[in-house]
């Protein structure tokens, strides 16, 4: 197992199982057994505490699994499909911040399953090339004032990769 540790900064909402603070997300990596012809998975662990509006502390727990290799015929291209699946939840103030009022209590408030689909020779596998995830707030939060009618949904996502040097 290979950990490797990492800050971000963001600084606006992409879906739900992500809160996205203009203070940053810190996080760990684990990778199994490497990151590298030998990697078949790996854990994410964040942790995001807001020190501008709500002073709320959000952790999130992620999981991807290779399934296989193969290469396209023909042209030759890489391809790892991976499983994936995320949970997350924040304490009370930070629920409250992003689900409403009404909301006074901590706990897993959404999670995340889907597809991701890497090509380690043409990118790092960090970044997923196709990603096709479903997101979902759990039942306590999902009919809350601020999420009513946006707790669930799909992701698709395509990054174009070029090698400029």
């Amino acid at each position: 197992m290979m950990p490797i540790s990492r800050i971000e900064s963001r600084s606006e909402k992409v879906i739900p199982h992500e809160l996205i603070l203009p203070n940053g997300k810190i996080g760990s990596k684990f990778f199994f057994p490497g990151y590298n012809n030998d990697y078949w998975g790996e854990l994410n662990l964040g942790l995001a505490k807001d020190l501008d509006e709500q002073q709320g502390l959000y952790a999130d727990l992620q999981v991807k699994i290779k399934l296989f290799n193969f290469r396209v015929p023909y042209a030759q291209i890489l391809i790892e499909p991976n499983l994936y699946a995320g949970l997350g939840g924040g304490d009370s103030s930070h629920n409250e911040y992003l689900y409403g009022p009404s909301v006074s209590k901590g706990g897993i408030t959404n999670y995340t399953y889907g597809a991701w689909f890497a090509f380690p020779e043409e990118a790092d596998r960090f970044y997923p090339i196709i990603q096709i995830r479903r997101f979902e707030t759990t039942s306590d939060f999902a009919s809350r004032e601020f999420a009513q009618g946006r707790g669930e949904g799909w992701l698709f996502s395509f990054i174009a990769s070029v090698q400029v040097f």
